[in-house]
Formats: structure tokens, sequence, C-alpha cells
């Protein structure tokens, strides 16, 4: 086992080099593979070799690679390939599995893992009778053909950029192929059908079985100036998801998948050129991207009937079997009568307490928020949410951020704690939280400069409230003042659909107008 913990880099830039600085937190191995996003270094420390693979920049030099007191700091001198700018990554690592005769570690930056068919990912079965969390990887079933006529319809299409995603409720940026069976417009029937109906639905029946249907089509769009992330989440009403890869050369990072909402558990799928990756419902999977990402997203129902009804039937069998996925979804469904299931609180709420004794930190969580709203024992709430907290869901310790701040059940020490492990996880809500208590002061003792790195580094993963709340920083005196700064910050904040930078943005242009560089 890795005793590693608590890595951050960071880099500058100044001209064609890049420098890289590296900080490991009791370090004590003897080979270790990183991968991040831009380079491939070997580095000697003592009796060490350290392996840090970035793909895309060619190293040139070390310049000191230095271990004191357990810490390991690293700068190193890269010529960098592309002209993009790259955030700052707060990282927490677990345990590397064997692969072949390397090691790799589940989430560094942006690993990738490749497979020929079946992505190993080492995501554990919940339930011997349910679906095990399988991911297929189908290599180059979309032909160079079909992803050019792909990439140049994305180009002329016309994007929903009003509507809200129901995962984060930021703006979608995507718009519908397909809606229950029907291709929205013939040309993308055309473009689409072929691959879809030669290729990739009998790949998919032969693995997850031979009665799902493709039900909609989804294209999305990710940009570092839009949005540039999807939170890890499930796909509530699709039995089966299979995402085609588009042009992957254009940005790093892309999907991940992960067993737990613990971040050492994600793992970045290695996608080339037309690639498919498909998945079960039962896996938590999200998306973080650098540079512009398109995707086509197929979405599969386990009949027509649940197609043409939008019904999701499969979680009350799978339920019944003892899968906590399927009970925590099951549950969600009943309580907001949705994906075919009438309203039933009680039936609910029944659902999520066997869930959560079934190890789902996500029932935990939406148990006690059920619970909280109904005016339940405080004791049972904060219980609830501490256990999903210490299984690593950033969710659980916003809620108890919430209950420290707004009503003082939580004391502050914890509820700070709790953020910078939900922060570290990176948890974009968790860092504008974190930075606003150290910038204030609550909680914490005040530290303006932390504060607002953590905001920065939320900007950066693309979250529109830490985009604004660095604007604010600009005007208020937080930071020095500088309107050209403030308004570069409200209008991608704004570009995301926040309401409040969208006004912040109207306002500034009224007090300061040509002033404004």
């Amino acid at each position: 086992r890795w005793r590693f913990f608590a890595m951050d880099w960071t880099y500058s830039r100044k001209g064609k080099h890049l420098l890289v600085e590296f900080s490991v937190v009791d370090l004590d191995c003897q080979d270790l593979v990183l991968e991040f996003s831009t380079a491939e270094l070997r580095l000697t420390v003592g009796d060490d070799v350290v392996s840090v693979r970035i793909p895309g920049v060619r190293f040139i030099s070390t310049d000191t690679a230095k271990r004191r007191r357990g810490k390991l700091r690293v700068s190193a001198e890269v010529e960098q390939d592309c002209c993009a700018e790259f955030p700052t990554f707060p990282l927490s690592l677990g345990s590397p599995r064997k692969i072949g005769s390397r090691s790799l570690l589940r989430e560094v930056g942006f690993p990738a893992q490749r497979g020929d068919r079946d992505l190993e990912s080492g995501l554990p079965a919940p339930h011997e009778d349910a679906g095990p969390g399988r991911v297929v990887v189908l290599r180059s079933l979309a032909t160079p053909v079909e992803v050019n006529s792909i990439l140049a319809a994305c180009q002329t299409a016309t994007w929903d950029e009003a509507s809200s995603d129901s995962v984060d409720g930021f703006a979608v940026f995507e718009f519908y192929a397909m809606r229950e069976g029907r291709w929205s417009c013939d040309k993308w029937g055309k473009i689409l059908s072929g691959l879809l109906e030669d290729r990739l639905l009998p790949a998919l029946q032969a693995d997850f079985g031979p009665d799902i249907i493709p039900c909609h089509v989804l294209v999305r769009r990710y940009r570092d100036d839009e949005r540039c992330r999807h939170p890890a989440h499930f796909d509530a009403h699709a039995y089966v998801t299979a995402v085609v890869a588009i042009r992957p050369e254009c940005y790093q990072g892309g999907l991940f998948v992960q067993s737990s909402h613990r971040a050492a558990e994600r793992m970045y799928v290695g996608l080339e050129n037309g690639d498919v990756v498909a998945h079960s419902y039962d896996l938590l999977h999200g998306v973080f991207a650098v540079g512009e990402r398109f995707s086509v997203i197929l979405w599969c129902k386990d009949s027509l009937h649940s197609c043409q009804t939008n019904a999701s039937p499969w979680y009350q069998h799978d339920a019944e079997s003892g899968h906590p996925h399927a009970m925590f979804n099951l549950a969600s469904n009943l309580e907001w009568g949705r994906f075919g299931y009438s309203r039933n609180v009680a039936e609910a709420e029944r659902w999520y307490r066997l869930a959560t004794s079934a190890g789902s930190s996500m029932a935990a969580n939406a148990l006690a928020n059920m619970l909280e709203r109904r005016g339940s024992s405080l004791l049972e709430v904060l219980d609830l949410y501490r256990s999903a907290s210490d299984a690593g869901l950033a969710e659980a310790a916003l809620n108890l951020a919430r209950l420290c701040f707004n009503h003082g059940a939580v004391p502050q020490q914890e509820a700070i704690s709790r953020l910078q492990d939900a922060a570290l996880a990176s948890d974009t809500t968790a860092m504008v939280i974190l930075g606003r208590a150290m910038i204030e002061g609550r909680g914490c003792a005040s530290d303006v400069t932390g504060g607002v790195g953590w905001l920065r580094k939320a900007a950066a993963f693309g979250d529109p409230e830490a985009q604004l709340r660095l604007g604010l920083a600009y005007i208020d005196g937080t930071l020095q003042q500088d309107s050209g700064e403030a308004r570069r910050w409200y209008a991608l904040a704004a570009r995301q659909g926040h309401s409040r930078a969208k006004e912040s943005l109207q306002v500034l242009q009224e007090n300061y107008g040509s002033q404004i560089r």
C-alpha cells in the first residue's frame, strides 16, 4: 500500500516552458506512476525512482528533487505543446491496483485506463444478483466519416443554453438528436442511424441484454468558458448509457467512473476517436474536461414501453434483490413520484432506510434530508449526515456545514474540517463555502489569501458561483479593485446562466462603462 496523501501541483509558464512544482506528503514507495494531463517526468529521489506521466509535453530537465521532513518537492521544466491553461488540482490519493506489470492510481489529475473491450475498472458489484456497475469500451465503433459528420453538425447546431441541468442546476449546453425513439430531424438520423442500428445497438444488446432499445440521444458540449464538469451521478432514467468519443485529442480528462463518492475511487476512461464507452445504470460517473469536448450520449431503456412512458421499472426488481444503488434510486423515484412510480413518501422512507443499512451514502443523505424537512429528531439527522460524509459524500458535508452556519447545530471546527475534506475531493461547492468562510473568518482564523485560493480552484473547475464570488472580490475590496477582472469573472458565470452574475455584469457596465479594461 502506498503511504501517500495530499498531493498538490502548480505551474507557471514563461515562453515555451512550463515550470511544474509537486508537493507530496508522507511518501514511501519505490516505483510510483502518477498520471497527469500534460507531461512525462522521470525523477530520482535518493534510491527511489518516481515516474510522473503527463502525456503531450516533452520533458526537458529536472531542476531540483529534494525530500525533506516527509515531503517531496520537485520542480521540473518542460516544453509545452499547446497553449491551454490548466487549473491546479487538490488531490487525495488511495491505494493503486496492479494491471499487468504496472501500478495505477485511480485519481491523479486525468488518469486514463484503456482495455480492449471491457474496462478493468475494479468496480465491485454491489450485489451478486444485481448489475455489476459494468463498464464496456467498444473500440473504433464510429468511423472517421461519422465522427467528422457529427463534429460538423455540432458546429452549426442550436444549443440549449437556458435550461438547467438536473444534477447541478447549471446551464446544460446540449440538444436532443432523438427523443422517445424518434429522431428530432432527418440530418441527425442520417448521421447516426448506421452507427446506432448496425453496430452500437447489437453490441449493447449482446453485453447488457437483448431487449434494450435506444430511447434518447443527447449531444452535449463542454468548454473552458462554459460548462466543463458534471459531478458524479447516476443516470436514473437510463438502463444503459453509451457515450461516443468525438476527437478526444481536443481536450484532457473526459468521462470518469467510480465505485463510491470517494475521490480515490475515480478513474478517467481512456478513449480514442470513435470509441464508445457504455455502462449500466448502477454506476456513478461524471465528466471533467479541459478544452472543447463534444459527446454523443445514448440513453437506453429496457423495453419500448419504458421508453414511451419514461419509466424505469428495473429498480423495483433489483432493489428487492438487495442492490443498494437500486434501493436508493427506487426510494428517490417514490419520494418525488417520477419515472413511472407514484409518489409514496412512506415507502420511499422504507427503501431509504434499507439502502442506508446496505451501505448507500446517498440514501443516508437523502433520508436525513427527508427527516430534516419533516422536523424529525435532529440527533438522527446529524448521525445520518455524518455517516454519509464519512463515506466521502460531499453533499452530506455541505448539509452539515449548512446546519452549522445557519443553525449552530454542528461545531464550527467539525464543519470546516468536513468542508476541507470535500474540497480536497474536488467538490467545487465545498471549495466556495470553505473559501468564503476563510475570507470572513467563520469557524476558522481569517485567511483571505487561502480563501481566495479556494475560490480560484473552484472557478478553474468551471463553478459559476465561484466565478461570481471572484468577480465580487475584485469590486468589494477583498482583492485589489480591478473592474476588468471583475467583468471577466462575471461574464464566465453569466455564460452558465448564473442570474446574479448577469445582474452584476449589467450593474458593473452601468457604473464603470468605458473605464473597464
